[in-house]
């Protein structure tokens, strides 16, 4: 790939073409926000979508003034830290988000609730592998600076630490609500729509795929559009759960999805107890209400019989 910049009209049409895409993520994010703040139900999912809104703001800025031609070369460094940096943490304070996201509705069993910290766990630390390697690799060699156009070249190293990172945490934030849902008793459609709102994070690989082919064997003006690109559609996918919910208990009259009764797998369902936790209560995902067990009547005292038989008969 050159490093050398598409003709001025095309580098406008893509600029204008990625900053309509970011303002789609922040309209998106900014509506979530309001809608979690509305429903008082904030709490670190949003915090993280928060984040990630404020991030992307710098990267769309810095975006701007990076192709500016009246900038001067100070301005143009700065520029490129800024949406280097920037973008990365928008992707990665989405994906957080995502995570949290799972946190909040996932039934309170306790193996997968580790699992789920887990990821977030080790999602932080490949956040924080990709970002201290790109800020080390364009600080140490700052020869760049003197080049006619200002972009950092980035490694084969980088690119395929960046895609090895984006590869593993798109399957995770699919796999996990895919084994979530396994244990859930849902109706169909909303088994599918929660799946689907996941499973658009394999969007945001697709981009970042090509995002790494632009990136070898050298880092050019394409590079740092879909780097945008990949920020961009990584917020919008980490409003989607919350957005979505929204709608579909704005058209299923009052039907709230972004609420869960926590039920148990098939072989627990019998005895299965309602619970609460964090934020959320999913009560009305489940059409079918809970079974109450009967072996809770063999319990009662003989001279509360007859209640026992009448509630055995209500159940």
């Amino acid at each position: 790939m050159s490093a050398e910049y598409p003709p001025p009209e095309i580098v406008f049409f893509l600029e204008v073409l990625v900053t309509v895409i970011h303002g789609i993520a922040l309209l998106a994010t900014t509506f979530r926000l309001w809608l979690r703040f509305k429903m008082r139900r904030f709490w670190w999912e949003d915090a993280w979508a928060t984040l990630a809104l404020g991030l992307d703001v710098i990267c769309v800025v810095a975006t701007w003034t990076l192709v500016a031609a009246d900038g001067g070369k100070q301005s143009h460094i700065i520029s490129l830290w800024l949406t280097l940096l920037s973008y990365t943490c928008v992707i990665w304070s989405a994906r957080m988000s995502i995570v949290f996201s799972i946190i909040r509705i996932a039934p309170p069993s306790a193996t997968f609730r580790r699992l789920t910290y887990a990821a977030a766990v080790v999602f932080f630390f490949m956040w924080a592998t990709i970002f201290s390697a790109k800020a080390y690799l364009c600080g140490a060699d700052r020869s760049w600076y003197q080049d006619p156009i200002i972009q950092c070249p980035l490694t084969l190293t980088i690119a395929l630490i960046e895609l090895c990172t984006d590869l593993i945490s798109d399957i995770i934030l699919v796999a996990m609500p895919l084994r979530m849902l396994w244990h859930v008793k849902l109706p169909k459609n909303q088994r599918i729509l929660i799946l689907a709102v996941f499973s658009s994070s394999i969007l945001s690989c697709t981009v970042s795929i090509v995002h790494v082919v632009f990136l070898v064997p050298a880092a050019g003006f394409m590079g740092g559009i879909t780097a945008d690109l990949e920020g961009a559609c990584g917020l919008v996918v980490c409003n989607l759960l919350v957005i979505v919910t929204y709608f579909y208990r704005v058209f299923r009259n009052g039907q709230d999805i972004d609420s869960y009764d926590s039920s148990q797998s098939d072989n627990t369902s019998r005895t299965s107890t309602v619970q609460s936790f964090t934020t959320v209560d999913l009560s009305h995902l489940s059409r079918t209400p809970t079974i109450r067990s009967t072996a809770l009547t063999s319990v009662l005292s003989a001279d509360h019989s007859d209640r026992s038989h009448n509630t055995s008969k209500t159940i």
